[in-house]
């Protein structure tokens, strides 16, 4: 069943990602907030990777997750932050796609 799941996933995404009307960023971003809103921490670890390889900064991530901590909390904020924290630091620059301030 894996395969089946993995081909519906990518097939799935990989349209969902492909529409116009958002960038890539603005997608990464949306799916950065979410997993961060919903304490996803394991997929928002993912969801920072891939986007700083979209050429996102570290400081709009940061700017991001400052929203949600306004509707999350102070604590899914800091647990976030630390995540994106965890992520710059074992990711080297040169996998990332963008500015690396």
């Amino acid at each position: 069943m894996k395969p089946l799941a993995d081909f519906d996933a990518m097939r799935c995404w990989g349209e969902l990602w492909a529409r116009p009307g958002l960038s890539t960023q603005d997608r990464s971003f949306i799916s950065v907030a979410l997993s961060a809103a919903e304490s996803r921490f394991d997929e928002l670890e993912t969801h920072v990777r891939a986007a700083l390889v979209l050429g996102c900064s570290v400081e709009q991530l940061q700017e991001v997750l400052l929203i949600v901590g306004t509707h999350s909390g102070r604590d899914t904020l800091a647990d976030a932050l630390r995540v994106v924290r965890s992520v710059v630091s074992r990711q080297p620059r040169s996998r990332w796609g963008g500015k690396t301030g």
